[in-house]
C-alpha cells in the first residue's frame, strides 16, 4: 500500500466543478450540455447517480423515525445548491468553463422554505416514502401528563416560543477531496472523521470497508461540518470510479456557504411552573429542528443532545420534552461544535432569567436557590444523563490504594 505522501503526489488527475440546483425544489428532467464540450472536459449526471447500489446511512435512530438512509440521487432537487452534476478537465478553469455550458431541465416544485410550511396538514412530504414531514420524533424525560400534573400544581406558571436561527459552520478551509480509484480506492479528504467517511462509502458503494483506504493529513478547520462526507464529495468519489482516473475537487467559498452543512434552525416552546418563593418545580419543552432536505449522519442527535441536557444544573420536580426533525427545502442541518449544548442552555437560562422578572427577584439569587448542591451528587438529570461533583477520581485513587 502506497504511503500518504506517495500517494498525494500520485493524485495529479482531473480537477472537478460541481453543478449545483439554482432553485429550491424541482423535479430534474435531463442534464446536458449547450453544445459540444472541450474534448478535455467529461460530464457525470443522473446517468451515472443512478448506477450507485446504495444509500447513505443516518447513523443515529430515535423514537419514531421515518427516515434511516438516504439516496445521493432520487431526481429530485430539495435545496438551493444542491450537486446535480460534475464536470472533469485537466484543469480547474477548464472545468469552471465546461460547467457553465451545462443546461439543466426541471419543473418546479411547491417550495417549503420554514418549519411551518412543513408541519402543514396540506403540505405533502418531501419524501413520499416518509408519508410526512416529520422524519424523526422522540421525547425526553417524563410523560406530557406527569409534567402537566406539577405544573397545575405550582403557585405560578410562564409560558414563552424562543428560537434559533440557522448558522453555517465556516471552517478555516473548506472542504476538499482527492480520489484514487486505480486499484484500491485511495482518498485524501480534509475531515474530521475518516472512519466515517469510509464507513459511508462502503455502505454507499456495496464495498466492504477495508477496499477504501481514506487519509486526513490536514483539516484545515471543520467545527462538526466535517464530520461527515457531503453528497458533492460522495459525488466526486462515483465519478472518478466512473471515469477510472484521479479526480479533485475544492469547495469554493461560496459552495461552503451555500451548501455545506449548516446547524440549529430550532423552534423551542417551553412552559416553565414555579413557586412564589422562587422553587423551579416543572418544565416541558416542545421542540422542533428544522432538518433541510433530508437528515444528515446524526439524524435528529442533536436535538436529543440538547433536549436531554435541558434540565442542567438545577434541582427540577419533573422534566420533558418532545422534539421533532422536519425536512424543509433549505440545507441540510447536521452537527455544530458540541451540538445540543448551547441550544440546552439558551432555552434554560432564558427561562430561568424570565422568572427572575416575574419574581422581582435576582437572577443569580434565584439560580443559588435552586442549584444542585455537591453534596446531592451524583444527580440523575431524568433523562438518562447523571452528573457528577468531580470527586471520583479521588475515589478511584482510594479504590487503588486499598
Amino acid at each position: 500500500m502506497r504511503s500518504v505522501a506517495n500517494a498525494r503526489s500520485s493524485l495529479t488527475g482531473s480537477k472537478s466543478v460541481v453543478v449545483r440546483s439554482e432553485i429550491a425544489h424541482s423535479v430534474v428532467r435531463s442534464v446536458g450540455t449547450d453544445g459540444p464540450l472541450p474534448a478535455s472536459a467529461v460530464l457525470v449526471g443522473p446517468e451515472v447517480w443512478n448506477t450507485v447500489p446504495g444509500q447513505v446511512p443516518v447513523l443515529w435512530s430515535l423514537g419514531e423515525q421515518r427516515q434511516h438512509a438516504t439516496p445521493i440521487w432520487d431526481g429530485v432537487v430539495r435545496y438551493v445548491g444542491q450537486p446535480i452534476a460534475v464536470v472533469a478537465a485537466p484543469t480547474l478553469a477548464a472545468a469552471q468553463d465546461a460547467a457553465e455550458q451545462v443546461v439543466v431541465e426541471a419543473d418546479p416544485l411547491p417550495e417549503l422554505i420554514d418549519i411551518e410550511d412543513s408541519l402543514d396538514h396540506e403540505a405533502g412530504p418531501l419524501w413520499a416514502d416518509a408519508g410526512t414531514n416529520v422524519l424523526c420524533e422522540f421525547t425526553s424525560g417524563a410523560a406530557r401528563s406527569e409534567v402537566d400534573a406539577v405544573l397545575d400544581d405550582c403557585d405560578q406558571r410562564l409560558h414563552t416560543t424562543l428560537r434559533m436561527g440557522r448558522l453555517a459552520g465556516v471552517p478555516m478551509e473548506p472542504r476538499g477531496i482527492t480520489v484514487d480509484p486505480r486499484g484500491s480506492l485511495s482518498i485524501l479528504t480534509s475531515t474530521q472523521a475518516p472512519h466515517a467517511v469510509r464507513d459511508q462509502l462502503a455502505a454507499l458503494l456495496g464495498r466492504s470497508r477495508h477496499s477504501i483506504r481514506v487519509a486526513a493529513p490536514a483539516v484545515g478547520g471543520g467545527f462538526g461540518i466535517k464530520d461527515h462526507p457531503h453528497d458533492d464529495e460522495l459525488m466526486v468519489v462515483v465519478a472518478a470510479l466512473h471515469l477510472g482516473r484521479p479526480l479533485r475537487w475544492t469547495e469554493s467559498r461560496r459552495e461552503s456557504l451555500l451548501a455545506s452543512c449548516q446547524a440549529r434552525g430550532e423552534t423551542h416552546e417551553a412552559t416553565i411552573g414555579f413557586d412564589d418563593d422562587g422553587r423551579l418545580r416543572g418544565l416541558w419543552v416542545d421542540a422542533v429542528r428544522d432538518a433541510g432536505a433530508h437528515l444528515a449522519i446524526f439524524g435528529g442527535g442533536p436535538l436529543f443532545a440538547g433536549l436531554g441536557l435541558m434540565p442542567g444544573p438545577y434541582r427540577w420536580e419533573t422534566y420533558g420534552a418532545r422534539g421533532r426533525c422536519v425536512a424543509t427545502n433549505r440545507v441540510p442541518t447536521a452537527a455544530y461544535r458540541g451540538f445540543g449544548q448551547t441550544q440546552a442552555a439558551f432555552v434554560r437560562e432564558r427561562l430561568v432569567d424570565l422568572v427572575a422578572g416575574e419574581l422581582d427577584v435576582d437572577p443569580i439569587e434565584l439560580r443559588e436557590r435552586n442549584m444542585v448542591t455537591a453534596d446531592a451528587h451524583p444527580w440523575a438529570f431524568g433523562t438518562g444523563l447523571v452528573s457528577d461533583n468531580g470527586d471520583w477520581p479521588r475515589a478511584l485513587r482510594g479504590a487503588r490504594d486499598v
